[in-house]
Formats: structure tokens, sequence, C-alpha cells
């Protein structure tokens, strides 16, 4: 995002996971998160300075980090566009923002329908496709540099999970009778035609702070 290791805030970090990887590749990082089991959980495992606050509290400098993340964090809150607006502050001139959403267009959504993880609708506050993601951003004085809807799958997954999560579970039987390596690399091409199409798992999307 920046062309090289920055600094990083990540919103909403949970267990730390995200910005302890960016640690290990020389990022500075820290992170802000509501639930103090969580943060404490990011700084014992990860060393990961969390703040345990909201954005909208969080005694930290605005205009300070090279990226500003929020990764399944923008859906739960009831203002998107003054959230975005916020993390923007937090950002440098020039600086990015990350957000990562559920996809409410992704074939996982339409396979799973009423059962999709992503609806919870007492904790979800606002659904997102590409489109409306890109909406939100512009309305946020942010210039897109990335919208995309990947599908994160992964060889520690099991076949029938990474069809779940491409929205293709019939296919279960199929795959099953193709060597390993073939039933994988047809789930890559899958999850990359759903990606250029806009129907894949996640919408995923950077923008840069003016």
């Amino acid at each position: 995002m920046t062309g090289g290791p920055g600094t990083l805030l990540d919103v909403g970090c949970g267990t730390g996971e995200f910005p302890a990887v960016l640690a290990r590749r020389g990022w500075r990082v820290q992170g802000l998160e509501l639930m103090p089991e969580a943060a404490e959980h990011a700084r014992a495992a990860h060393g990961v300075d969390v703040h345990v606050a909201s954005l909208e509290d969080a005694d930290l400098p605005e205009r300070a980090y090279d990226a500003v993340s929020a990764l399944h964090v923008v859906e739960h809150v009831p203002d998107v566009a003054g959230f975005l607006r916020e993390m923007a502050r937090r950002a440098r001139p020039g600086g990015h923002v990350l957000v990562e959403v559920p996809n409410l267009d992704s074939r996982q959504r339409a396979a799973a329908g009423a059962r999709w993880t992503g609806l919870r609708p007492v904790e979800h506050l606002t659904q997102f496709t590409p489109a409306t993601m890109r909406r939100a951003l512009t309305a946020a004085g942010l210039e897109l540099r990335l919208v995309r809807s990947p599908s994160w799958i992964m060889r520690a997954q099991t076949i029938r999970e990474a069809l779940a999560d491409v929205g293709r579970p019939r296919w279960e039987p199929r795959l099953a009778r193709l060597p390993v390596r073939a039933a994988w690399a047809l789930l890559h091409a899958v999850a990359a035609a759903d990606d250029r199409l806009g129907r894949g798992q996640v919408v995923l999307a950077i923008a840069r702070v003016r």
C-alpha cells in the first residue's frame, strides 16, 4: 500500500493476527480493540501495542499513520460514512484506508441463503457489495485504489470447507473423484473467476487519503 514498511493502525484488531503479520514484515503497528480479553491476547501472544477503545475515543494522533485498517468491522457500525472519515483522519495525507467486509453478492451467500454467516442481523448493521463499498468510500471523500472480492481459501482447510467458502458445496462428490492437486487447482480457478465477477467471499477495498 505504501511502497514499503510503514506505520499501521488496525481498528478492531481482535486477537492481533493481522497486525502481527505486518510487524514481522517490518511495519510499526498499533491496534484498537473494544474487547479487553482479545486485546490482552494480542499483546501477550503477538506483542501488539493495543489500546482498548473505540476509534472515536482513542487518544491517538491524527494524520499519523501510513495505513489504517478495519477488517470485518465496518459492517458493525451504525454510521459507515462517519466511521470511514474517522479512519481517514488517522491516516497521513497520501496514506491509505483498508477495509474488508462480507460480500452480500457472494456465491457463498447465494448458496447458503438465510444460513449465510454474514447476515447476523443483530450484529451486522450494513451489508456491502463491491458497488456499495465503492460508493461508501467515495462518499467519505476517499480516492479508490482497489476494490476486489476474493475468497480466502487455503490448503489448511478441508475441501468441504473451501467449497463452502466459494459457494459450491454441491461440488464435493465431483471434487472427491479428482486428485488433490487438481481439486485445489480447480478451487483456486473458481475463486479467481468469482473475484473478477464481484462474487467472491468478501469485499476488500483500499482507498487513498487525499
